[in-house]
């Protein structure tokens, strides 16, 4: 009779447990879909892909939590206990959840939820065991892996989740304490849970530290030893690492450990000494480079709770400055499953990956751009940082020959609403001329300029040059040659009778002020015209190291015309530049010949590898080689991406030059 009465009662006591805890699941995933139905809605402003992250992020916390949800349904059951034990009845997922929903409202800028970081790092040696040095290999590489639970700042900050005051840390420490002072070998620090408590204080009491009793519990100066034998610790460096390997914009992303905000008590030596607590944990963390905040918990005063309408929504990273407009995305993600928080809770997640090609040496290290234990190419599928927030750019701008070609082209300054004839129209000048009416390129440009220095390459100044008096008209090859000037005058940007753009377009505007009208007239533009300073090549070592490993000689297979693969690579892209392609003996479109998959020519190098060294943001339309750079580990370069906008002039006016006429101009 007895045990039936003691079952019943435990039945009971289970039951709501479950119940409270079931109902406290179906608050989160309400508030988490109305998120999602927000972040969903057309009046959004967001990249679509950041959007797309951030959605996947979402549902990686819906699916959590629903399978949080089964196991208590499962649970409430007297007659399927499932996996419920007297250990999971106290410690439930939803702790948790509240504290991811907090920090999620409180952070800025988020581009990701749930997110895991993994490369591969070469194995630690046992410690007391004497070896020579092993070459890197794949035996001698082991994966490692963080899980951020939130990506803030546009991806300049970690948040990791925390989910304690400091004042709950003073029962763990008495034990870990313990573990230290403790000179018998009776206690196992593995089984913690077993030591007794008057015993941990004792060993405390016995290694001369002084144990404070207050109303709230005992408190004392707590050793370093013992601090960082707290859970948190253990991962700390790794987070560390996995920031300095996947930068963001030539910065390795802050880590952040969000503890829950101090509960004040009445007990004033109680509060001080978990202050002194706080401080001696945030001292450690930040002589790691981990940063410490604490969150407020908002979930608990939520109206939402009870009317089923959120109150706080999260602060998502918005793209803002000129348009709605979805720019293309070129992150690479993988998606793996991973067993997160309790044992009955599963978490699919996203992944960043840097897996190392192991078939190469130390020679490879600086152009794979990891740390000085690292000597393996990579190729890695990693996200590219593509900046939609122009407060995020650097003070210098290297821009690209693709940048130049969308501010100088008659696409992009004042294109005048005319049919163009079928012989000169090109499909992608049809769609460049859609999306200028959709995306204006000169408002977006001149925002991203304002305040900042302007820089190129000689090299990419050649080529430009050279493209727009070939395939430019006079209005876009003038504009083209006063960007490198001071002070420019007309009559010194004239295209010479020599090249064809002097034939080309439309009739060449009045006065220099006249040339650039559609720029000038924008607020942002300060009433000034660009101009871009003329520097040398000096590529970073890294991206230099990149680019050999891939042009080397073994690697350069001959072609048939007999050139080799770099040298198809510079003319082809030579001749495709901006888009745009020569005539060969009538003026119809010839073919796309478009430069091979894998192709990093000189001109990228040059540009990316400046830009990489004088750490500097890159302007560019050439998802291509950003793709590349990407897959291949280069990480951390500032990249500002915009649409493409051809040189079109002569097209739109229907007097580009046949390929046969250019030729018996040189």
């Amino acid at each position: 009779m007895n045990n039936q009465l003691h079952n019943q009662s435990q039945n009971s006591l289970r039951s709501k447990s479950s119940e409270s805890i079931q109902l406290e699941c179906q608050n989160l995933l309400q508030t988490f879909s109305f998120w999602e139905t927000q972040l969903e809605s057309k009046n959004y402003r967001i990249l679509k892909k950041k959007k797309t992250r951030i959605v996947m992020g979402l549902n990686r916390i819906k699916n959590i939590i629903s399978s949080e949800l089964s196991f208590w349904k499962t649970a409430s059951h007297p007659a399927d206990k499932g996996n419920y034990t007297a250990e999971t009845a106290k410690s439930p997922n939803t702790p948790y959840f509240r504290s991811l929903h907090d920090n999620i409202i409180q952070a800025t800028g988020i581009v990701g939820l749930l997110e895991t970081f993994s490369w591969k790092a070469p194995r630690t040696p046992n410690i007391g065991t004497f070896s020579s040095p092993q070459p890197s290999s794949s035996t001698n590489l082991i994966k490692k892996e963080v899980r951020i639970d939130i990506v803030s700042k546009d991806g300049l900050e970690w948040i990791k989740v925390i989910n304690k005051t400091f004042s709950s840390f003073w029962k763990p420490l008495s034990i870990l304490e313990a573990e230290i002072y403790d000179d018998s070998d009776s206690s196992d620090f593995s089984d913690t849970e077993s030591v007794n408590s008057q015993h941990s204080l004792q060993n405390i009491s016995n290694a001369n530290q002084e144990l404070i009793q207050t109303q709230n519990g005992t408190v004392w100066i707590p050793s370093r030893n013992a601090i960082i034998l707290l859970p948190f610790f253990k991962k700390a460096q790794s987070y560390i690492e996995a920031s300095k390997h996947f930068m963001v914009n030539y910065r390795s992303p802050r880590v952040v450990f969000m503890f829950k905000n101090h509960q004040k008590f009445d007990d004033p030596i109680y509060n001080q000494y978990t202050n002194i607590l706080f401080e001696k944990i945030k001292g450690i963390l930040n002589e790691m480079e981990i940063q410490v905040g604490l969150f407020d918990d908002i979930y608990a005063i939520d109206p939402s709770n009870s009317d089923n309408t959120p109150t706080f929504y999260p602060k998502w990273s918005s793209f803002t400055p000129i348009s709605t407009q979805d720019l293309p995305d070129i992150s690479e993600i993988n998606l793996q499953s991973s067993d997160n928080v309790n044992e009955h809770t599963q978490n699919s997640e996203i992944s960043y990956y840097d897996n190392q090609d192991t078939n190469n040496s130390n020679q490879n290290m600086t152009a794979m751009g990891l740390g000085s234990n690292f000597g393996l190419k990579s190729n890695s599928e990693t996200q590219i940082s593509i900046i939609e927030e122009f407060i995020s750019l650097e003070k210098d701008l290297v821009l690209d020959i693709t940048t130049i070609g969308a501010l100088i082209s008659t696409t992009s300054n004042g294109y005048p609403s005319k049919e163009i004839d079928p012989a000169y129209s090109t499909s992608w000048l049809k769609l460049q001329i859609i999306q200028e009416s959709e995306f204006p390129m000169l408002p977006y440009l001149s925002n991203m300029f304002k305040n900042r220095n302007l820089i190129t390459v000689s090299t990419v100044v050649e080529r430009i040059l050279k493209t727009a008096s070939e395939v430019g008209g006079r209005n876009e090859y003038a504009r083209c040659k006063s960007l490198f000037m001071k002070n420019p005058k007309l009559e010194d940007c004239v295209p010479d009778k020599k090249y064809p753009a002097y034939f080309q377009g439309a009739e060449l505007a009045p006065t220099i002020e006249a040339l650039w009208e559609s720029w000038l007239k924008l607020p942002s533009s300060d009433n000034r015209i660009p101009y871009i300073e003329v520097i040398d090549p000096i590529p970073s070592e890294r991206i230099t190291r990149f680019y050999h490993s891939i042009h080397s000689e073994e690697n350069l297979p001959e072609d048939k015309s007999g050139l080799k693969n770099e040298e198809i690579a510079t003319k082809s892209d030579q001749e495709t530049s901006l888009i745009e392609h020569k005539h060969h003996g009538s003026q119809k479109q010839s073919s796309n010949a478009s430069p091979p998959k894998n192709s990093f020519t000189k001109l990228h190098l040059e540009l990316f590898g400046t830009g990489d060294n004088i750490k500097a943001t890159v302007t560019t339309a050439n998802l291509a080689s950003c793709r590349i750079l990407s897959k291949n580990g280069i990480h951390g370069i500032s990249i500002a991406f915009h649409t493409p906008r051809s040189l079109s002039e002569p097209r739109i006016y229907h007097n580009l030059l046949p390929f046969g006429k250019i030729k018996q101009l040189k």
